[in-house]
């Protein structure tokens, strides 16, 4: 992040739902690491197949093609 703010990070399905939030918060500037385990958000695994990983950090998204395989 080129500077600080707002920031959330996470994974949708083709339809457009979100599976699971992987970061959400205030962070100060700087750079930042996180690894989707392919769990959604009850904790379940997700079948193989494309998501969308959508990174937010206050007005600015940026939205990622993600491929989940076995």
């Amino acid at each position: 992040m080129p500077v600080g703010g707002h920031a959330e990070v996470g994974i949708y399905d083709a339809a457009g739902r979100r599976v699971v939030m992987l970061v959400r918060g205030d962070f100060p500037a700087g750079r930042y690491a996180r690894m989707w385990n392919g769990l959604d958000s009850g904790g379940q695994t997700v079948k193989p197949g494309v998501y969308f990983c959508r990174l937010s950090i206050g007005d600015a998204v940026c939205v990622a093609r993600v491929v989940r395989t076995e």
